[in-house]
């Protein structure tokens, strides 16, 4: 039963329900064998009619046979009586926590992200690269490095802390909890991006880097991209224009890349 489930403990008002006195044909009545857990609620404290004896069972409380069904005589008719066992559903959430389970498999997928994010941009300090560039810059210090990444984690973790103070029912709102999703993955992608972008760019000091947000160090590695692109050879022109196309979300991927089963995109797509 999907809804609440009336019941009475008052056989007389159950009969009177079943319209054998209107002449209702075939009049039947479901007869409940109830359990030490498996038992409704007495409201007939809260009820307008408290003389019926009303007992109210929870959403989703399974219905099953539980013997031969019999009939009964009745001054108005003959009702046909059914045993029935019912199995009180104990787990069903309410909506508010439904709307809170929502909100925090969205966090905990955005906690896993930041494990991600974390190892990727700790990967890419390792890199050999990083020493050359580093060697270059004149506003280098012993700790500008480790500042740097703590400046790219500490932001990622401050935009999953706004997600974390974020009302409950913003998560269930489709448009709202769309644009909660596009954050979040974005997060990584300007991550990863500051980080490549003092790379690329040799005008830039570290220490100015570092004390860009995220989503400025992301446009300003667009910008520099896009700048570089009439000074290059056509294969790197190309390349890095295909680059550009997948930092501003106009392009998701080749049509010649391949996923782990060695599948292109069209055959993907036609699976």
């Amino acid at each position: 039963e999907w809804g609440f489930m009336r019941t009475t403990s008052n056989k007389e008002v159950a009969i009177q329900y079943t319209g054998v006195a209107a002449g209702r044909k075939l009049p039947t009545l479901l007869e409940f064998n109830p359990a030490a857990i498996d038992h409704g609620a007495d409201i007939s404290f809260f009820s307008q009619y408290p003389n019926e004896k009303e007992f109210l069972w929870n959403p989703c409380s399974l219905i099953e046979p539980n013997g031969d069904k019999c009939v009964e005589v009745t001054p108005n008719g003959i009702v046909t009586i059914i045993p029935v066992r019912a199995n009180m559903n104990v787990r069903t959430m309410t909506l508010e926590e439904i709307v809170d389970q929502k909100k925090q498999m969205h966090l905990t997928s955005f906690k896993y992200l930041l494990v991600e994010i974390k190892n990727e941009v700790e990967a890419l300090s390792k890199n050999p690269a990083v020493e050359k560039r580093l060697f270059q810059d004149v506003s280098m210090k012993d700790d500008s490095l480790p500042n740097f990444v703590k400046s790219i984690l500490d932001e990622c973790s401050q935009a999953y802390q706004r997600h974390e103070t974020r009302p409950d029912n913003e998560f269930v709102d489709d448009l709202t909890y769309r644009g909660l999703v596009v954050e979040m993955l974005e997060t990584k992608v300007m991550a990863v991006s500051k980080f490549r972008y003092y790379m690329e760019d040799r005008s830039q000091w570290i220490q100015n880097v570092t004390a860009m947000t995220l989503r400025s160090a992301f446009r300003s590695r667009n910008d520099y991209i896009e700048s570089q692109l009439s000074h290059q050879s056509d294969e790197e022109r190309t390349k890095n224009a295909l680059q550009l196309c997948k930092l501003k979300g106009l392009v998701v991927r080749e049509i010649d890349e391949i996923n782990d089963m060695n599948e292109s995109a069209i055959v993907q797509a036609a699976a």
